[in-house]
C-alpha cells in the first residue's frame, strides 16, 4: 500500500486550522500535550475496553447526550466496536472522544489526535465517525480519514517544527529514534512523517521481517506500506515494492529487535540509470521498518530497452527479455526438461553472483533447477 498524497487545497485549509490551534497554545515545544488541545477545543475523553462488553455498555449508557439512538440502544456501540474493530471513536454531539484502553499508550496518542482532527475540521461535523485499525494508519484512501490523519500528524509533529528538526539531522535510523523520543509518537508514525515530508529523495517501507515471512506474504506486494517522498515518486516512479523488498532482504540479518540491517543497494531511476541508496532496517519485534536515502548521482550504466524497469535483477541483466536461446529436451520422468541460455554482455557482477540471483529470482519455487556457466558467457 502506498502513501496517499493529500489534495493541496485541503492540506492548506487544514494547515491553517492546525496553525491556529498551535498559536493559541503559544507554539509549544515538543512533545505536544494533548490534554491542552482538548481543553482548548472543549473536548472530553473517555475510555472503553474492546474485550469487555459490560464496560462498553456502561460507557454507552453514560453518554446521555450522545444522541437518542445510542442512548436508546447501548448495544449499538458494542456491536460497532466488535464488528468493525474500532480503536477510537468521536461522538460529535457529545464532544467526546472514546479510546480503546487496551491499545498501547503511544497508539492511544495517535488515535486521540486523529479524532481531534475530525473535531477540528469543520466539514467533518455532523457525523458519528469511528476508526478501525486500517483507517488509523497514515495510508487511508478515504478522503475524510486522510484529512483527519493529516491533521493529527500536523498537530503531533508541530507542523514545520518537525521538518526543521528532521532536516538538521543526518539521514539514518538513529535520527528516526531521536525524533521519536523528542516528539513522543510511535516510531512507525515518525518514520512515515520523516519520509512523507522530506524534501529529498527518500523512501520508506513497513513489512514483515524479510527473512521471517508468514503464510499471507505476497512476492508481488511484499510491503505492508510503501512510503515515498515526492522527489522519490517523481524520479523513481518505476521502482516497485518487490524491488525495494529484495534490497531489504539483501542487507538484513536473521536477527530480531533493533537495527537488523544496513547497507547499499542499486535502483534504476526513471531515465534507466542506476543510483545508489543507503538502507537502514529496524525491527520492533512486530514489523520491519526501513529508511532509504539517495547517496549517488546517476552513472553511465543504463538499462537496455525503451522502457526502463526495476524488475528483479540478476547481476544487472534485464530479465524482461533475457533469453538468448531456448532448447527444449525430451521429458524425463514426470518433469519436462529444457535448457535456458542467458547471454551476459558487459555486466560487472561475477558469474556465481549472477547464478545465485537467477536461481532465487527466476526459478524460485522449483526444486529441479540447475544453473551453470559456459565459456561463451552464457548461464
Amino acid at each position: 500500500m502506498r502513501n496517499f498524497l493529500l489534495d493541496q487545497y485541503a492540506a492548506a485549509d487544514i494547515d491553517q486550522l492546525v496553525g491556529r490551534v498551535l498559536s493559541d497554545l503559544g507554539n509549544p515545544e515538543p512533545p505536544l500535550k494533548l490534554p491542552e488541545v482538548r481543553e482548548l477545543l472543549r473536548l472530553d475523553r473517555a475510555y472503553y475496553s474492546s474485550s469487555d462488553d459490560a464496560a462498553i455498555r456502561e460507557v454507552a449508557l453514560k453518554l446521555s447526550v450522545a444522541g437518542q439512538q445510542v442512548l436508546a440502544r447501548p448495544t449499538i456501540l458494542k456491536d460497532a466496536i466488535g464488528k468493525l474493530g474500532l480503536k477510537a471513536l468521536l461522538l460529535p454531539e457529545r464532544r467526546c472522544i472514546l479510546i480503546d484502553s487496551e491499545a498501547p499508550d503511544l497508539k492511544q496518542r495517535w488515535s486521540e489526535a486523529h479524532e481531534i482532527g475530525h473535531a477540528l475540521i469543520p466539514w467533518h461535523s455532523g457525523t458519528m465517525l469511528g476508526d478501525n485499525k486500517a483507517t488509523l494508519t497514515p495510508a487511508c484512501h478515504q478522503q475524510i480519514e486522510t484529512e483527519a490523519n493529516y491533521a493529527a500528524g500536523q498537530l503531533l509533529f508541530l507542523k514545520e517544527r518537525f521538518i526543521n528538526d528532521a532536516t538538521s539531522l543526518s539521514p539514518g535510523f538513529d535520527s528516526i529514534n531521536e525524533l521519536q523520543s523528542r516528539y513522543q509518537n510511535t516510531i512507525t508514525t515518525t518514520l512515515w512523517r520523516y519520509v512523507d515530508l522530506s524534501p529529498g529523495v527518500v523512501v520508506g517501507a513497513i513489512s514483515e521481517h524479510p527473512h521471517r515471512t508468514g503464510r499471507t506474504f505476497s512476492q508481488r506486494n511484499p510491503l505492508r506500506y510503501f512510503i515515498r517522498s515526492r522527489s522519490f515518486k517523481q524520479q523513481f516512479s518505476g521502482v516497485t515494492e518487490a524491488d525495494l523488498f529484495n534490497g531489504i532482504r539483501k542487507i538484513c540479518s536473521h536477527g530480531t529487535g533493533g537495527l537488523i540491517g544496513t547497507g547499499s543497494i542499486l535502483l534504476f531511476d526513471a531515465n534507466g540509470q542506476t543510483r545508489s541508496f543507503r538502507l537502514d532496517t529496524f525491527h520492533n519485534r512486530n514489523e520491519a521498518l526501513t529508511l532509504g536515502w539517495l547517496v549517488s548521482e546517476p552513472n553511465n550504466q543504463r538499462r537496455r530497452g525503451s522502457q526502463p524497469s526495476n524488475r528483479a535483477e540478476a547481476g544487472g541483466v534485464n530479465l524482461r527479455h533475457p533469453i538468448s536461446r531456448l532448447a527444449p529436451s525430451a521429458p524425463t520422468g514426470a518433469f519436462p526438461v529444457f535448457t535456458l541460455a542467458i547471454k551476459f554482455r558487459s555486466y560487472p557482477a561475477p558469474l556465481p553472483h549472477i547464478i545465485n540471483n537467477l536461481e532465487r529470482c527466476v526459478f524460485e519455487g522449483s526444486s529441479h533447477t540447475v544453473c551453470s556457466a559456459n565459456s561463451e558467457g552464457e548461464v
